[in-house]
């Protein structure tokens, strides 16, 4: 019988160390990969919210959100994508009003986006979807 002395070749227990050693390090690292896809996604959510929450400032500042139904004809195009949208009018001084804007995405797990502005007065008083 002849005896191989070279070391060509890895024997099988060779390489299920080999794969359970790279098992070991690569566990951790796919974690680290899926929170970070869940954190671009609520990272891309809150972009959305702010957007839409500065369009409608924006619009009432610009006076072409007046009323209600002004605004809930801006508000029908984020609401077919998912957001839901809360307009209050919280105190007057003068010609001057703030506004409280809220815009979340239905589903998500993030706090509403909330932001605060002052404008000329409108006839908004309440508005939620």
């Amino acid at each position: 019988m002849k005896i191989l002395k070279d070391n060509k070749g890895m024997t099988l227990i060779e390489v299920l160390v080999s794969i359970a050693m790279f098992a070991i390090v690569a566990i951790p690292l796919l974690g680290i990969f899926s929170q970070s896809v869940i954190t671009s996604a609520d990272s891309k959510i809150k972009t959305k919210e702010a957007t839409i929450a500065q369009t409608i400032a924006e619009n009432i500042k610009a006076g072409i959100i007046k009323n209600n139904s002004d605004l809930d004809q801006i508000a029908n195009d984020f609401k077919k994508e998912g957001f839901k949208i809360h307009v209050e009018q919280k105190a007057s001084i003068g010609n001057l009003s703030q506004y409280q804007i809220k815009v979340g995405k239905i589903g998500s797990n993030t706090p509403m986006y909330t932001l605060y502005i002052l404008a000329p007065t409108t006839n908004i008083t309440s508005y939620g979807t």
